[in-house]
């Protein structure tokens, strides 16, 4: 028997309209100091005192004890010289408004590997973006996702042998970031079993930044990117969202684009509204909306002009915790890491590559659902996210991973033997004539044995 938990749509949120003052830890402040500038000084200047630090980034948490505003002190703090950025510490929390339905389904389940159940693999997800089709050609060997949520089960089989040994635990502070229970941590659990699913050899790193109550902080979140991007990580996927800018995140987000090349995705959030949700707002985030098995954007999920592309997240089949547990959920929490791991895949192929090239690729090689969304055109993203489309290398005709004489031979045999089609098809038109034949393995020839130009993705 395998347990099945069905819960509905959840997923990370701040509920504000305005920055209000529980919006913050009280008495705490986020802030930044120029190069060689003493951060003790500048708390001192305040009545406060270091409590915590991002050493390399200047980047310090303060607590102090003045009877004032946290917007007061951060005036005091921003009119120094040496002072860069300074903000209280927000919080981020998970929506618990929503009420869970768990059940246990007592119904035998068929076995993929005598470990992960076959609804892992045989689910809509897979089939609809060609998540399948896609890992013929690559895996995401190689790669390394950050995951920065509510922590991980470790003890669930489908994480063994996938775990990175750069997993950081900023609520505890410790290098177990292991959860077994709770929302929180089957929210974490959750997401980083899709990122399994989508891109099964890439690595994962667990940062946990938000604790058993739900809540984050803008420090922690802010520290745990720093972290990833510093332990080589590829891509780092952020479930959760906030309804208003953060400075110290979004410099945390912007270094590790900017000097560490990571791709990063975001939830878009599931109010239903026509919002541009904080990180995924950012220009050099991902920002992902969810759509259903038919590729109508799910109900819950925001849309606008900031999405960047769409992926499965109605009804994701993945791990929660408590052992071998699996289940359904909901929300733009789980599409997600479908991109995460999209992103995983390119990189594999592309190891490379620019954060924005992978950016670009992604979304250029999406299919387009504007047609199924009529009231939602140029709200979700370029389309939703083709794995197949976006891994396969062009002129790569046999499957190889390269191009050499053998995928000029592969497209002979298909034109004169019957012989296997490539995959994708587009794959094996190296000249982008829209067609397979004979001209294609002498464009290929001419490539590789006398300088001609370079198959390219064809512009149909």
């Amino acid at each position: 028997m395998t347990r099945l938990i069905c819960l509905t749509l959840l997923s990370m949120v701040v509920p504000l309209t305005a920055i209000a003052s529980d919006a913050y830890v009280d008495s705490q402040v986020v802030y930044q100091v120029r190069d060689g500038a003493d951060a003790d000084t500048v708390a001192g200047s305040v009545g406060g005192q270091v409590i915590g630090e991002i050493g390399s980034a200047n980047v310090f948490l303060m607590k102090y004890h003045l009877p004032v505003s946290v917007d007061t002190i951060v005036q005091m703090l921003d009119a120094r010289p040496e002072v860069t950025m300074a903000q209280p510490n927000f919080i981020v929390k998970i929506n618990l408004d929503q009420v869970s339905q768990p059940f246990v389904d007592q119904t035998s389940e068929a076995f993929v590997d005598g470990v992960m159940p076959a609804a892992y693999y045989h689910q809509y997800p897979g089939d609809r973006m060609r998540i399948d089709s896609a890992q013929t050609l690559t895996d995401g060997a190689g790669a390394i996702v950050a995951i920065i949520d509510g922590g991980l089960d470790n003890r669930h089989p489908v994480f063994a042998g996938r775990l990175h040994p750069a997993a950081f635990d900023f609520i505890d502070i410790d290098y177990a970031p292991w959860v077994f229970g709770g929302i929180t941590a089957d929210h974490g659990t959750f997401v980083a079993g899709v990122i399994a699913r989508a891109a099964p050899a890439a690595k994962l790193m667990i940062v946990r930044c938000f604790g058993t109550s739900g809540s984050g902080t803008s420090f922690d979140i802010a520290h745990g990117i720093y972290h990833a991007a510093r332990n080589g990580a590829d891509v780092i996927n952020m479930s959760f969202g906030m309804d208003h800018y953060d400075e110290a995140i979004s410099n945390a987000a912007s270094t590790a684009y900017y000097e560490y090349g990571v791709v990063m995705t975001a939830a878009a959030g599931n109010s239903a509204d026509l919002q541009d949700r904080f990180p995924g707002s950012l220009p050099y985030v991902m920002n992902v909306a969810a759509v259903d098995s038919g590729d109508l954007k799910a109900d819950f999920s925001n849309y606008g002009p900031s999405v960047s592309v769409s992926a499965s997240g109605v009804d994701v089949y993945s791990t929660l915790t408590g052992g071998d547990v699996w289940g359904w959920w909901s929300g733009t929490s789980f599409a997600a890491p479908f991109a995460a791991g999209l992103a995983a895949m390119v990189k594999s192929v592309y190891d490379d590559a620019e954060p924005q090239f992978v950016m670009d690729l992604i979304s250029r090689t999406a299919d387009t659902i504007d047609h199924l969304n009529p009231e939602y055109v140029f709200f979700l993203g370029s389309g939703r996210v083709n794995f197949l489309n976006a891994v396969y290398l062009p002129g790569d005709a046999n499957g190889s991973g390269g191009i050499n004489i053998g995928d000029a031979v592969s497209i002979l045999n298909f034109v004169f033997r019957n012989g296997p089609a490539a995959l994708p098809l587009e794959a094996a038109d190296a000249n982008c004539d829209g067609a397979i034949n004979l001209a294609d393995a002498v464009f290929l020839i001419q490539y590789i044995f006398h300088g001609g130009g370079e198959p390219e993705r064809c512009q149909y």
